[in-house]
């Protein structure tokens, strides 16, 4: 039997939220570099959603691609400003790469918000 993200690309190979969801579960598998082509591919239907973005961000750190994973956080947060978790997900990519004035800075906002 077919995975029921199979049958949906089927249907429509081109729904984003699928997409996004075959990115999961490549993710979830420890197949990272797969991840990363089927949320890039989400991506490109449409206006990104920061959840697409938080979790390229997640799959691009596993691969050691961390100014990528950056990028991709920065952009999630520009969409949605007022979303602490991805403020927090940002500043641990700062640490990563070892910018911890900004680090300190997004953590803080981050903690600001969820307060």
């Amino acid at each position: 039997m077919p995975r029921p993200s199979a049958s949906a690309l089927a249907l429509d190979p081109h729904h984003a939220d699928t997409l996004h969801l075959m990115g999961l579960i490549h993710l979830q598998d420890g197949q990272s570099a797969l991840a990363i082509e089927w949320i890039v591919r989400a991506l490109q239907q449409g206006s990104p959603k920061p959840i697409y973005l938080l979790n390229l961000a997640a799959a691009l750190h596993k691969e050691g691609r961390f100014e990528e994973a950056l990028k991709a956080l920065d952009k999630a947060v520009q969409l949605k400003p007022g979303d602490a978790e991805l403020w927090k997900n940002l500043g641990e990519a700062l640490i990563a790469l070892g910018r911890l004035d900004e680090a300190i800075l997004a953590l803080q906002h981050a903690l600001k918000l969820a307060l």
